[in-house]
């Protein structure tokens, strides 16, 4: 009980005063930001396909492409695909990796 007794008034001393230290500029102004604001591309809400369709009906390799930034990407048949019975599924992988010591790149989409 001693103890908090003697740390009390240096506890109560600390939040007084503060613990140290400058105070922030708080009236500094916010650093302006230089980076191109990305382009808003409109989307509809509901995206209708046909019965029986394939991914490659919904997103093509050249949206791929344009997505990530990078031509080389080709689609990759993935074997639990489904679309008769409404479970599409289809891989975009990069081909230009092919053969080196890191791996490539493979987007998958399922549904």
């Amino acid at each position: 009980m001693k103890k908090l007794i003697v740390l009390a008034p240096a506890l109560a001393v600390a939040f007084a005063f503060g613990c140290g230290g400058e105070p922030a500029d708080e009236t500094a102004e916010p650093a302006e930001n230089t980076e191109p604001v990305a382009e808003t591309v409109e989307l509809s809400e509901t995206i209708v396909l046909p019965e029986g369709w394939e991914m490659i009906d919904a997103v093509s390799v050249e949206e791929i492409e344009a997505i990530v930034g990078a031509d080389g990407y080709d689609t990759w048949h993935e074997p639990l695909s489904d679309a008769a019975g409404g479970k599409p599924q289809l891989s975009y992988f990069d081909t230009t990796r092919e053969g080196e010591s890191r791996p490539g790149s493979k987007i998958n989409f399922l549904v």
